[in-house]
């Protein structure tokens, strides 16, 4: 079962190459300030991009960069090339500096263009530093909104929000309050709205955030056992395959960046299985033995999609799971029964998903050591499941 799950995951890659739509409608404005009609390739950046791919009529590959293309946009995004004040202080615990003021770079960088109007706000995310953002006032040049966190004198983290100063002085004498401002976090999601609502335009509804998802799953696979004693006499308790049943569901959130390419999902379920067996030991009568095994196995992974189609995908999924045994007993010639304990193993899985409403895949659980503390008795177990998944929301 487990090559049946490496030939799948081959397979799903290599569909992959032709599944994703590389190239969409956009546009571009270069140095001359003239707008261009175009194909880019859309990354669904989550951080700012120093380039991007387009191609005009001749379909020829060209690469824009911040020296070359003053301005681009294709689907939701919107990027402009200026110089500005970047922090560079570094976002990582282990790395906060004493200083409450600002480590400033000059750069030239794309600015992700998050509201549009007399008041402009920006975004510029590297990765490597704090997630800065800048605005403008009536076609200004871009001001970076003062934030960073640092290490006090006691060792503590402390925050210079200097950005709610800089937001009151700009908007003194309008009918935004003070007090509102002075409790603003320093997030994309509560300064978007504000500058949404500064420019007439109520609260930004049209910015996606993620999305959440629920699905339902029932799914019947193999169980590849390995029940062994590692006495005088070693042998295999129960046979090598028997059927496993299962049932749980799906909390799948998607990030909004990467072309929704990505989520992390939460998937309880409640699988079991039970085998029984005879075995006569030398100048004994036959015995009975039997295993049965129920567990609540929780689950999280990551999943990655591959578009064939708007709401049509195929999908692969790796991730780790913790499971709670009950209702499990087990008995064998010349083995002491001992209490299972919760068990943890390796995750991963592959399937297609049928307009956004019906998955069908299989899902492996590899390394699950049911009695993990007898060391004269493996009983590690691999779990192959078909399963098979509805979307309730």
């Amino acid at each position: 079962m487990k090559k049946l799950i490496i030939s799948l995951l081959a397979a799903l890659l290599s569909i992959s190459v032709y599944a994703q739509v590389e190239y969409e409608k956009g546009w571009i404005v270069n140095n001359e300030g003239n707008r261009v009609e175009c194909l880019i390739r859309n990354k669904g950046w989550r951080t700012s991009p120093k380039s991007f791919e387009y191609k005009i009529e001749d379909g020829k590959t060209l690469v824009g960069d911040v020296e070359t293309i003053s301005e681009f946009g294709v689907g939701n995004y919107h990027f402009i090339s200026k110089e500005v004040d970047v922090d560079t202080s570094r976002p990582s615990v282990d790395n906060y500096s004493k200083g409450s003021a600002p480590e400033l770079s000059r750069m030239k960088v794309y600015l992700a263009v998050l509201c549009d109007g007399p008041y402009k706000l920006y975004s510029y995310k590297s990765g490597s530093f704090n997630d800065s953002y800048y605005y403008s006032l009536n076609d200004s040049d871009p001001e970076y909104l003062i934030h960073k966190h640092y290490l006090g004198a006691s060792g503590r983290v402390m925050e210079n929000n200097y950005f709610r100063q800089q937001l009151i002085k700009t908007l003194e004498g309008t009918d935004t309050g003070k007090m509102a401002i002075e409790r603003l976090p320093y997030n994309e999601k509560n300064l978007v709205n504000l500058f949404t609502q500064l420019n007439g335009k109520g609260r930004n509804e049209t910015k996606e955030w993620g999305s959440i998802s629920m699905n339902v799953f029932a799914g019947a696979g193999v169980v590849t056992s390995n029940f062994k004693n590692h006495s005088t006499r070693p042998r295999q308790f129960f046979g090598p395959d028997f059927t496993v049943k299962a049932a749980g569901v799906e909390l799948e959130y998607t990030f909004p960046f990467y072309r929704k390419k990505l989520s992390i999902l939460i998937s309880p379920e409640v699988y079991s299985f039970s085998q029984e067996s005879y075995w006569k030991p030398v100048a004994s009568p036959e015995v009975k033995e039997w295993v049965k095994y129920s567990t609540v196995n929780i689950p999280i992974s990551l999943r990655y999609k591959m578009f064939c189609g708007k709401n049509t995908y195929f999908y692969l999924d790796l991730g780790a799971s913790v499971g709670y045994p009950f209702n499990t007993d087990i008995n064998v010639t010349d083995f002491q029964y001992e209490k299972i304990k919760h068990s943890y193993n390796l995750l991963c899985g592959a399937g297609v998903n049928l307009y956004d409403r019906v998955s069908i895949g299989l899902r492996g659980h590899y390394f699950d050591k049911v009695f993990a503390d007898h060391t004269s008795f493996d009983s590690r177990i691999d779990v192959t499941e078909l399963v098979i998944g509805c979307r309730l929301f």
